[in-house]
């Protein structure tokens, strides 16, 4: 059982990703009150929303030198949450400077840009944070349906409308791999938190028919959201048909935040089955660097030839996982 200092609800623990939320909220206030005869209002929501980024920042960087900080036993503030924090609001912040001039182009509503990208950061930040499995689901719900909606913005291009459906489609699909992973996990160890999975695990109980089938639904979840080989295929598409600053930031973001989470589920949960792990992720990472760079020499079009290129970085990121 879980010790009573772990079951606090220590809001220090989510707080950079709280005031992204309530910089959300202030940006769709902002936008609701903004109008013709107000312009200036809605020119004020980039810097609206760079400043709720930069006191998430401070707020990171002020949790940096205290302990360990948990919420419940569900998410954890701790250096490695904190520079994935650090990571997707420098990724966000460009994204919004990248779009003042840009979005505006391809939709009138620039509040919903702002507010859409500020749930997006929120959401991947929380996986970095997360230690539980459920948590792992709401925060990559959180940020894939925002990112759904950033890829179709420019509603007057069909592109744009075809990567937004066809990311949800298959972002959809993907998710029930990750859900019905986690419930494997759930069987077969009795927990959903990394810690006791891994206590679990490590002390040679649990079920290792359901631990092998769920733990391989989760790495096909987490292969969709970082693109990894056979599951990248929408990313090409995506990437072409997002505006181009939402393509910047699903580019930096998504795998960030991918990595962090899959990194914590394999090194804290499961790191008793790496024999059985390794391996797989090593023959995924070799086809996934060289399809993505033989792929990428082909292309004519910029951002195909960036979304290949950033598939066989996610080989290259996931080699150091396999020892």
């Amino acid at each position: 059982m879980p010790d009573v200092a772990s079951l606090a609800i220590n809001l220090e623990a989510v707080l950079p990703e709280l005031i992204m939320v309530v910089a959300a909220l202030a940006v769709m206030a902002v936008d609701m009150f903004g109008s013709e005869q107000r312009p200036a209002l809605r020119r004020s929501l980039p810097w609206l929303t760079l400043a709720g980024m930069a006191v998430a920042a401070l707020s990171s960087a002020w949790l940096w030198s205290r302990p360990l900080v948990t919420f419940q036993g569900m998410a954890a503030s701790d250096h490695f949450s904190l520079t994935l924090n650090f990571v997707i609001l420098t990724a966000a912040a460009l994204a919004i400077l990248v779009g003042v001039n840009a979005i505006p182009l391809v939709n009138k509503q620039t509040g919903e840009y702002y507010t859409l990208l500020l749930l997006a950061s929120a959401g991947m930040m929380m996986m970095g944070s997360a230690i539980d499995l459920i948590v792992v689901f709401l925060a990559l719900e959180i940020f894939s349906l925002a990112l759904y909606i950033l890829s179709g913005l420019d509603r007057n291009n069909p592109r744009s409308t075809e990567a937004s459906i066809k990311y949800f489609l298959l972002g959809a699909f993907a998710s029930s791999f990750f859900v019905y992973g986690a419930a494997l996990l759930y069987g077969a160890t009795g927990s959903t938190r990394y810690a006791e999975i891994g206590q679990v695990l490590g002390s040679g109980q649990g079920d290792l028919y359901l631990l092998y089938f769920g733990l391989g639904l989760l790495i096909v979840g987490f292969g969709f959201k970082i693109s990894l080989v056979p599951f990248h295929m929408w990313t090409p598409d995506v990437y072409q048909g997002a505006p181009t600053p939402v393509t910047a930031f699903m580019s930096a973001g998504t795998k960030a935040a991918g990595f962090a989470a899959l990194i914590r589920i394999l090194l804290v949960a499961v790191p008793s089955q790496q024999e059985t792990w390794a391996w797989p992720l090593a023959i995924i990472a070799v086809i996934t660097m060289t399809l993505g760079n033989l792929s990428a020499l082909r292309q004519s079009s910029l951002k195909r030839m960036l979304a290949y290129s950033s598939i066989a970085h996610a080989g290259y990121v996931l080699v150091a996982l396999v020892p």
